[in-house]
């Protein structure tokens, strides 16, 4: 895990620390809401993860909800309307051979 270092350049106001690894695709996150838990995300972006180490003029409280939470998010709703999606042409190729 690459540390990235909270306490010089910028200051984040919601992050306590932040670990990323830009070769598995997982970041490790503590909040100052929660210092004491450790957050653990997986199949984050690597890209969004090097373009992290590289430039850090940016809000990492804001990386982690969209590089973490939304992109999550949206896996999970992708799968779901993959299922919606194939249980109704299911549904369509039944009746249209009953």
């Amino acid at each position: 895990m690459f540390n990235i270092n909270l306490t010089k350049g910028s200051i984040s106001q919601s992050v306590w620390t932040l670990k990323v690894n830009p070769f598995t695709g997982t970041a490790k996150v503590r909040w100052f809401s929660s210092p004491l838990t450790e957050y653990r995300h997986t199949g984050v972006s690597r890209r969004a993860i090097l373009g992290l180490m590289i430039g850090r003029d940016r809000s990492y409280g804001q990386w982690v909800n969209y590089n973490c939470l939304q992109s999550h998010q949206t896996n999970i709703l992708s799968r779901m309307w993959r299922e919606i999606s194939t249980d109704m042409a299911d549904e369509e190729v039944a009746q249209a051979s009953a």
